[in-house]
């Protein structure tokens, strides 16, 4: 390319030339060019030559691929010599020839000013194409650096996440090292293999089919799997499964992101064990305490079994909130809804707090508002939980002739709960950690007043759990007001008549024929002189496969069933009812003392009709033999 005005050439060339340049030849200069370009591409070629008898100067820069669309472009042309091009890529030389003197220009100054003038552009060019050069290689080393953290994630996401895949067939593709890891199988055993080799045979068999039904649904899931291990052994996890397509959205296969949760199941086990151990002989107490207050007319033994009877309640609360905080902690603390005449489960809940309050010597106001009768659907468990520990706080807190207010109402679809005292109340920096599991005020609020600190962090818990908010009004010297707002769905408004029924069906004595099944003998004399007093008769089976023996379908109305028993347990022995008697239409209770958070769900779904916890409530035992028979 030549410019007539100024003498000055622009000249292109390759070590990739096209086909209709290729004879043409390079001269010393343009040789030397791009050699030297090829050994640095940072710096310009340049020295003084004689083209023509001229004396020029002759200026050589890089010429890189700088445009994805000069990359396509040299690509996809028929004769192009090269086809692998890619961005940053060296084309060739870009090369600037200047005459040093040209005879032919009259006026020097002009000259001068195009020659300044070119270098000057030469210059810019220079160093635009140094800038971008050098931009791309920041770029590159940044891209370097991602990929080099990318990798070590992603071995680390191999190491430490149990990961698998499986073909639509459902034959296995891919397995990280984490799943190896537990498992004990090595990479080799499982790829090739059907996905359920790591299923362990105890595997529930309502997950599995329903994980089968997500599957062949090409559903997403998530549940909880057993697992078998090579040698034998079990883990469990929570899993997470997925369909995978491709780009043309056709199914092909299943990804599963799994948590080891083993230590947690344990955990859980050992906390359900230990809840079923405690309340079996506190049941034992509680009922028979109840019993003997029915028989004994003797003010004084009445009040020593009211003493025997409240802090053996107190021992219940503090199990149950020990359990109830490891669920929390661990994730697996569920709300289970259900309908309740809210009315009826206050005036029990009342009457059962009678004793330790009177045993304290509080005097206790509790004020319910006419909104409260009615049927709601909650959890009404947890919400007397929450009232549980707001009065085991007031109590523990209030001297004796202390006075204790609960007030329950119900406005704008909200359950209200309030709790007043006028006890020692707190300070501002007391209330701002009172709610932390295992907290007081110091270490001498626990040797005045004993406890242990949980109660109200299980309040906040439960709080944020049901959606509902807590606030607390105290001051030191002054007492404290804790109030509750939890929203909460009226089902139905009771009305008077309803309460004459009520009351007239309390009144009749019940008929009917238990079975009773039970492996612990005291608990077995217990629930038989609970269920004798309301005239009804009694058979026990001492385990889910006596009771099997047992049941008679002619003349049983009703069973109890303990879960924890040996040979059989009570989820067995049911199942195993309904397989022998497919009409089978007894109601069988769940009589467990199996009281952690989610049980009372579990029992239902695996068939139950309803439940009942140790230590057993004589008015929540008459209120399901008054449901059911």
């Amino acid at each position: 390319m030549l410019n007539k005005n100024t003498g000055m050439q622009i000249r292109l060339y390759s070590k990739y030339p096209f086909p209709n340049r290729q004879d043409r030849k390079l001269d010393t200069f343009s040789l030397e060019a791009l050699e030297a370009i090829e050994k640095n591409q940072d710096r310009p070629y340049m020295r003084e030559d004689i083209l023509k008898g001229k004396n020029v100067m002759r200026i050589a820069v890089v010429d890189t691929m700088s445009a994805q669309a000069c990359v396509n472009c040299h690509n996809t042309r028929v004769d192009t010599p090269k086809k692998d091009w890619k961005l940053g890529d060296v084309r060739g030389v870009l090369e600037v020839i200047l005459p040093i003197q040209n005879i032919e220009i009259a006026n020097d100054k002009m000259t001068n000013f195009v020659l300044v003038s070119l270098l000057m552009s030469v210059t810019l060019l220079f160093v635009f194409i140094y800038y971008f050069s050098t931009l791309q290689k920041k770029h590159a080393q940044i891209l370097e650096e991602k990929e080099f953290y990318l990798r070590k994630y992603l071995l680390s996401f191999n190491e430490n996440i149990i990961v698998s895949r499986a073909n639509k067939d459902g034959l296995i593709t891919y397995v990280s090292d984490a799943l190896c890891n537990v498992s004990g199988y090595s990479k080799e055993e499982l790829l090739g293999k059907y996905y359920t080799i790591l299923h362990h045979p105890d595997m529930d068999k309502e997950t599995l089919k329903e994980l089968s039904l997500c599957i062949k649904e090409e559903k997403e899931w998530r549940g909880e799997i057993k697992s078998i291990k090579k040698d034998g052994g079990f883990y469990w996890v929570k899993a997470f499964v997925e369909p995978e397509y491709n780009y043309h959205n056709k199914l092909t296969g299943f990804s599963s992101i799994k948590h080891n949760i083993t230590a947690l199941k344990v955990k859980d086990t050992f906390f359900s064990n230990m809840s079923h151990e405690l309340r079996t002989p506190l049941n034992a107490i509680i009922g028979f305490v109840n019993i003997l207050k029915n028989k004994i007319s003797d003010e004084e033994q009445k009040s020593y079994l009211e003493y025997i009877g409240s802090n053996s309640i107190q021992l219940i609360s503090l199990v149950s909130d020990i359990l109830d905080l490891s669920k929390m902690e661990s994730g697996n603390f569920r709300i289970d809804a259900y309908e309740f005449n809210a009315q009826k489960e206050l005036e029990t809940y009342v009457h059962r707090f009678d004793g330790l309050l009177s045993s304290k010597e509080r005097h206790f106001v509790y004020e319910v508002s006419p909104s409260i009768k009615a049927i709601f659907f909650s959890d009404w468990l947890r919400i007397s939980q929450i009232m549980s520990n707001l009065l085991s706080n007031a109590i523990k807190f209030t001297p004796a002739k202390g006075e204790i207010v609960l007030e329950v109402s119900y406005e704008d679809s909200h359950l209200l709960i309030l709790v007043k005292d006028n006890g020692i109340g707190m300070t501002q920096e007391v209330q701002e950690r009172i709610f932390k599991p295992f907290e007081q005020a110091d270490g001498s609020t626990t040797r005045s007043y004993g406890g242990t600190g949980l109660g109200l962090s299980i309040v906040d818990h439960l709080v944020k759990q049901m959606d509902a908010s807590l606030s607390l009004v105290s001051a030191e010297g002054e007492g404290s007001v804790f109030s509750v707002s939890l929203p909460i769905e009226k089902r139905m408004d009771i009305d008077a008549c309803h309460e004459q029924e009520d009351q007239i069906s309390e009144s009749v004595s019940l008929k009917g024929h238990v079975l009773v099944v039970e492996d612990n003998k005291t608990n077995q004399i217990l629930i038989r002189l609970m269920l004798e007093e309301f005239g009804l008769k009694v058979d026990i089976a001492n385990n889910g496969l006596e009771a099997l023996e047992k049941y008679d379908q002619d003349k049983h109305n009703l069973i109890l069933m303990d879960e924890n028993m040996p040979l059989m347990n009570g989820i067995e022995s049911m199942k195993k009812l309904h397989q022998t008697y497919p009409n089978i239409e007894i109601p069988i209770i769940a009589l467990t003392a199996n009281a952690m958070s989610g049980d009372r769900e579990r029992f239902i779904n695996e068939g139950m009709h309803d439940y009942l916890s140790k230590p057993i409530e004589e008015q929540e035992l008459l209120k399901i033999l008054r449901k059911y028979l």
